[in-house]
Order: C-alpha cells, then structure tokens, then sequence
C-alpha cells in the first residue's frame, strides 16, 4: 500500500512538468441556466467504500468574482449524512463545512485576494471516522477542526458544482484530484473534451455534465467582450490593473478581465487631439493614457499628442509638434521603465516609413532615432514590435527597398533586433513563408529568450481570420498554436493587436473592425498562455495516453522497481473491475450539441452540419438581417426597400442598394453551412426556406406554441429552449424588442401555468425549473419568486431561499430604482 501511495504522489509530482496546463472549470451558476451548469462525480454509480479515514485534496483556483454557491458535496449512502463546502466571496470570504439541512461544522477565513494572485492552491478535507474528526486545510495547514458523529465505513457519492437541488455554484477550476483512505484514487483532470473522467491509469472512473475542460482554452480563443463607437476610437490594455480601455473624444470604455465588470464614462472635457487613427499608449506607473496622432495637415500647431488621468478623466496637451508624415500601421512599444515610447515604419502620402521615432513623457517631444548601425531594415509598414533586455524586435511587415509606394510591394518575413545600449541592428534570420501572404499586428509577445508570438492575418482578404504564431528567435522556425479569429478587413484603419499578461498567464487579442473609417466595434478574446496547437489539443482529447503512462513508470523504477509492478497490477485488476461495471450499467450522457442547427433562445449558437461552431459567421449585418428575414418568413418575407429601410435608415437607395446585395451574398454564403434552410428571393421579397433536417428553437417554440393542445412532452421541450436565456438575449438592438416581447407575451402564460401545476401536484424541484425560466423572460417576476420561495420551504432549503430572495433584490433594485417591498418573512 505504501508503494502505491509513492508511486502516486510521483505521478502528481512529475504530470505539472510534462503536462500542458489542465483542469476542470466551474462558470459562475448566475451567468447559466440550471441544466448548463457543470456537475462532476467523481465516483458515479458505483463509489467504493472507505474505512478508517475518507481524505479529499484537489488543486484549486478561484476568480475575482463576488459570488456564493456549494463547492462539494458528499453524500453517504449508507446513512442519511450529508457533507457540503460552501463559499462565500463577499465580505469576510469564508469556506464553511456543513451538515446538510442541519448545521455548520467548520468555518474557515481566507485571505481571497492572496489565494486569487497565487492562481492554484491545494485545498483538502481529511475524515477520521476512528477519531470522529473532520480537518480542513488549505496549501497543507489547517483551517479549521470539529468533532462529528462519523460512521466506522462510508461509501460517498462526492459530487463537484450543481449536485440535485443544490444548483448554486462559485465560479472555480480543479485539479490534481486525489481521493485517499484505504483506496488511493488520483485524477489529473487533464481531458480536453467528453463526459468521461480517466483516473492516473487512464481508466474512465465518474462523469462530468457540461464540463469546461481547461487545456481548450489554451488553443481556443474565447470572444470576451464587444464594444462599439459611431465617432474614431482607440483602445489598450493596462496589465497592472487587467483593465481594457476603449475611448473616443468624449468617452471612455472599461472593462476588467479578471471580473468582467464593465463601465463607461464621459471625460471632463473632451481629447484636444483630434483623433484619426486613435493611437495611444498606456503608462501603467502613473495611471495615464496617453493618445496621439504622429501628423496633421497645416501648418497651424495643433495638439498631437495628449494625456488622460484615468482616475480623473482630465485631459492635458502635452505636445504640439509632429512627425513628417501619416504613419498608418506603424509598431510601437512604450517602456513604462524609461518613460520612452517608440515606433516605427507606417505608411502615408504614398510612402514607407523605415524612421523609428521615440516620445519621452519628461520632455513632451518627439525625436528621431539616429546614429543606429549595423544591418539596415527596408521602409515597411504592418510590421510588428517586441521590447526584450534592452533591446527593441522587428517582425515582418510589407513594403520595398526604396520606400516608394509605386515600386510596389513585397512581403517581409524577417526579424531584427535592435540592441538600444549600443544602438546596433542586427538581422537575425529571414524565412520561406509556405503560407497565404500575411503581415502581423503592431506587437509581438516576448516571454522568454527563446520565442516570439504574434498574430497575423491576410490584411487583402475582406473576410479573413487572425492566426496566433510562435517564432524561434535563434532560427525562425515556426509554427501555429491556438485556433483562428475572424477579422473584416476591408478598410486600411481595421486593426488588431496582441497582449500578455504574465501574472494571469494569458495572451489578449484585439480586433478593431471599421464600416466607414469612422464608426467601429472592439472585439477582446483570451487564450491561456502557452497557446497550444491543434495537434497537441487532438493529443489530449486521448486523455491519459499509455506511452506517458508507461514513460512515468519507467521513472518510478528507477527508485523502486517493486512500485511498477504493483502499480500494474493493482491497474489490470481495476480496470477489469470498471469495465465489467460499465458494460453493465451504462454512463450517464450529456445530450450532445445539435448539428445543423441555430439557437436563437439565451446566446447566439450556430453549428453546422459538421457540428462545428460557426457563431462568429453571424456577426454583425449579417446576424441582423438573419433575424428579419427570420421573423418576417411567416408572413411571406420582406421587400428589398423594407429591408434596407430597417437595415440601413441613414444610407440613400443606391449605397443601400450595394450595402445590402454585399450582406445577402455573405449570409447565403454562411447559410451554405447548414443542411435544410436557403435564402430565397420570389416575387420581390426575401425570405428564409427551412425544412429538416435544420433546426432552430426560435421555429420549434413557435411550431409548439401554435398547437391547439400542447402535451406534456412539448412544455417539458419549451421549458428546455427557454432555460437557455431569454429569446435573442445576445442582442441589445432596440428594434427587436418587439420581437421579443412579442414571444415572451406567448410563453410567459403557458410556464405560469405548469408552475402552479407542478406545485399542486408536489413537484417542488420542476417549480423552480419552470421559475428559472420565467426569470429569464423577466428576472423580477414576483409571481415566480413567490413559487420558488414556497417550493423551498416545502424542501426544507433554508439557505437556498436566502440566497433565491438575495439575489432577487438585488435584481430588483436594479431594474426598479428602488428597494423590493415584499420581505423575505412574508414570503417563506
């Protein structure tokens, strides 16, 4: 057993080293509906039984959000005890320990801001069943103690996140699951997708519902936030604060990435600078934005560069004076150190910049970078710019060796380094680049001596995508990790630009998307660093892979080779064990994603036949004019004027006219995607044709509301579609609030009336169910809440219904202004 015991904390010990990043992700229950949220059991049906002593220790990491919800808990199923964790991230951030329904056994304060900064800690629960004792403890000291009245032997269900009626979960990651007592369990929690959990022999034990697998999120880009502006913007990243800011001449917008809080402002007085290209940088020390525009036309001195107190929101003229030309996708790079900001190339009055030009906020001037020596870098544009060591990075770009814009143009897949102690230029390497031609975004990302990471996209191409590369700065070798972001390109001031955070050990990508060189979206996405291939994300989807395993052994022999050979058998034996229980009894399934599909009910989701995820294909006019077209398809479709009229009000008839054949084409072409629906154009009108295989729940709740009779099946169908969100939740365009209340006005009287049927017939848990559905079409509806509160009561859910009538009133003064009348006495 002691061998055993060895060769699993040597597994623990090796598997961070030769692992990508892993773990399970718990989301925050309040942004999901009940049926999305994670579930985890970890022995499922059959647990073994443990005498003695039960220990539970798993890595764990949490997020700066204010929440509360269960964490774990274990149910015996040989007696009526049951155990959960609760946190609560607000005020005093406690862990409590409880009896279910009874009381709390162990409280425990944790100092949460610590915890959060140090990303995973080791979080662990020990039962004595000889002694009666419960320990708590977090990085290996203890938290806290008590007594209880404990069985000889148990045999635990032990359930991570939403466990039945127990639906309210922090948000939280896991891993390095490790289950001890007279069984010794480890579980690395390092699959990539399914249902099913592998143990360190690679043995599936326990399940997983709606899991969130960590190491996709290394080669996934997640689209975090989207804003717009109607006048020239800019936006940045301050790493000390993880705050994006987005701002115009008059207002600024923030967003956190670590809470996902956000807010906007209006500046004191406006930008003295009149915005063009909306250039700024950041200077993280004293908390200031800088923006800037390198040239103006005249020769009147106008404000060129500008700084904003980001506390404050006072601008200040800094400079007036300007560099010879537009620079147009020049590079940049700002030391908060030296206080020096730089930037070089760009393009502008039909020429190619090769001038690096530094501002220095203790003087307010800008100044060309002269005297450098060595290797000469050719006048370019869109190339890419790093700071490593006292030294400056140059990647790529197009341009020529003249700088002329009429010679034409080359692509440059090089890398300089600009050695800023001695003002030297070195050229360290130029490749063959295989791929479409591709230029890169104005930084890069230097983590370590070794690479570089930049992102790059076809900047000709309309409708293209970003890819996120990783260089060798000895010999430029390269390759691609992380998958795609979708970028219009179609005017000169599109851009995007990468960032990292070394502390959260995440890379930011930006897109900023232009219609008309004036109005624009911001797109944020997030990947966890280092971004991995696909290869290597198709590698993990295996699970535990038998060549790592036996690799691990291997290792372990040469300490004691008595430890393999146990392992091994103890590995058969178990397996054998498990796969004789699972032909016999089977595994709990998730319903799978529906292919062929668009879910219009809660967030945008469009896969395809292939079941791939397309949802970025609708974006924009595109998603728009689906949505009308949709509506508008049962009364025989919309004219082409009547489209162009809602689609694009301020455009006269013919640039509505180009606008609008461009949108159809696009959408057609999206639609092609899927199997059983076509855009069709018959007798001057558009409408959408759909028959199955194609699937929308927007269709099938109107197909199910319409019946003259609707059984049981279907409400139990509609309650389905509705606990995904609010019908197009993802949209806050005011022209489909019609639409929308035209819906809810259909469903909200049939879930009013299979609550009040649910609660007559006893069936508490579907009466919440049903709440939570009408609280998605309206999140104050009293009638729902008084619902839930009695079907607690009937459960005997004390601390749910606290929680339930907490969150009510906070909603509540929210939307109302004011405070909920009704008190929580009058209702329980």
């Amino acid at each position: 057993m002691r061998n055993i015991r060895l060769y699993i904390l040597l597994f623990a010990l090796f598997i961070p080293y030769i692992c990508f990043p892993q773990g399970l992700k718990f989301h925050y229950s309040g942004d999901l509906p009940i049926n999305e949220r994670t579930s985890y059991n970890v022995f499922g049906t059959h647990p073994p039984s443990f005498t003695d002593k039960l220990s539970i220790e798993f890595d764990m990491q949490l997020y700066p959000i204010s929440s509360i919800g269960y964490v774990l808990r274990i149910k015996n199923n040989e007696s009526s005890n049951i155990y959960n964790l609760f946190f609560d991230g607000r005020g005093d951030n406690l862990f409590k320990l409880n009896e279910e329904g009874r009381y709390t056994l162990i409280t425990a304060k944790v100092d949460l801001p610590y915890l959060i900064s140090k990303r995973w800690f080791r979080l662990g629960l020990e039962f004595d069943l000889k002694k009666d004792s419960i320990f708590f403890y977090i990085d290996g000291v203890r938290k806290g103690e008590c007594q209880a009245n404990l069985p000889d032997q148990v045999c635990p269900d032990i359930v991570f996140g939403r466990s039945e009626y127990v639906i309210d979960v922090p948000p939280f990651s896991m891993k390095n699951l490790q289950i001890g007592g007279n069984h010794e369990y480890f579980f690395p929690l390092s699959e990539s997708k399914g249902n099913k959990v592998h143990d360190s022999y690679g043995v599936p034990l326990g399940n997983v519902l709606n899991p969130s697998w960590l190491i996709n999120e290394s080669h996934h880009w997640k689209l975090l936030e989207t804003f717009t502006s109607e006048s020239v913007a800019g936006y940045n990243y301050n790493s000390k604060t993880n705050d994006f800011y987005f701002f115009n001449s008059d207002t600024i917008w923030r967003y956190n990435v670590s809470t996902g809080r956000k807010d906007f402002r209006t500046f004191k007085t406006c930008c003295p600078v009149n915005l063009t290209l909306g250039m700024n940088f950041i200077d993280t020390d004293s908390n200031k934005l800088y923006a800037y525009e390198a040239y103006y036309n005249g020769n009147t001195p106008m404000p060129s560069i500008a700084k904003v107190d980001l506390d404050s929101l006072e601008w200040e003229t800094k400079s007036r004076n300007k560099v010879i030309n537009e620079l147009h996708h020049h590079s940049c790079y700002f030391d908060n150190t030296s206080g020096i900001y730089t930037i070089f190339g760009g393009f502008g009055n039909m020429s190619y910049g090769k001038t690096f030009y530094t501002y220095n906020i203790s003087d307010s001037t800008w100044k060309a970078l002269d005297g450098l020596q060595g290797d000469p870098i050719y006048p370019r544009y869109f190339s890419s710019m790093g700071y490593r060591d006292s030294a400056l990075y140059i990647f790529g770009g197009m341009g020529n060796e003249s700088g002329e814009q009429t010679v034409g143009r080359r692509y440059f897949y090089d890398l300089y380094k600009i050695d800023l102690s001695d003002n030297t230029v070195k050229k360290l390497w130029e490749i063959n680049w295989s791929s479409t031609n591709s230029v890169p975004v104005r930084q890069m990302v230097i983590p370590d001596d070794e690479y570089i990471y930049t992102l790059c996209y076809p900047e000709s191409v309309s409708e293209s995508h970003l890819n996120l590369y990783k260089f060798s700065i000895l010999d430029g070798s390269y390759q691609m990790v992380g998958d795609s972001i979708p970028i219009h390109s179609d005017r000169i001031t599109t851009n995007a630009n990468i960032y990292y955070d070394r502390k959260d050990s995440r890379l930011y990508a930006t897109v900023q998307e232009f219609d008309d060189d004036i109005k624009s979206k911001l797109s944020i996405y997030s990947i966890i660093f280092p971004p991995i291939t696909e290869k290597e994300l198709a590698g993990y989807s295996k699970n535990i892979n038998i060549p790592l395993i036996w690799s691990i052994i291997a290792i372990t022999l040469i300490l004691s080779s008595a430890v393999a050979i146990l392992a091994k058998t103890r590995h058969d034996k178990r397996k054998k064990q498990i796969e004789s229980i699972t032909k016999s009894n089977g595994s709990s399934k998730v319903p799978p994603p529906i292919p062929n599909s668009i879910l219009l009910f809660g967030e945008l989701m469009a896969r395809n036949k292939e079941n791939r995820n397309i949802s970025y294909m609708l974006s924009g006019k595109q998603e728009q004019a689906f949505l009308i077209l949709l509506k508008h398809s049962f009364d025989g479709g919309i004219t082409s004027r009547s489209l162009s009229n809602i689609l694009w009000p301020d455009r006269s008839e013919d640039k509505a006219k180009n606008i609008r054949g461009v949108t159809i084409n696009h959408l057609r072409k999206t639609l092609q995607e899927f199997e059983g629906i076509e855009l069709v154009y018959n007798d001057n009108r558009f409408l959408l044709h759909c028959e199955k295989p194609f699937y929308c729940d927007y269709l099938r709740c109107m197909e199910i509301i319409s019946s003259r009779e609707i059984s049981d099946d279907q409400k139990d169908e509609l309650l389905g579609i509705v606990l995904r969100g609010r019908f197009i939740q993802f949209s806050t365009i005011p022209m489909y609030d019609t639409f929308k209340e035209d819906i809810d006005s259909q469903i909200e009287p049939i879930l009013q009336a299979m609550m009040a049927k649910h609660y007559e017939k006893g069936e508490y848990h579907k009466v919440i169910s049903v709440a939570d559905a009408l609280f998605k079409i309206d999140s104050v509806n009293e009638n729902a809440l008084a619902f839930v509160m009695k079907a607690l009561k009937r459960l005997k859910l004390d601390d749910q219904a606290h929680i339930r009538y907490q969150t009510f009133m906070t909603e509540y003064k929210k939307m109302m202004g004011e405070n909920y009348p009704v008190t929580f006495k009058s209702l329980y």
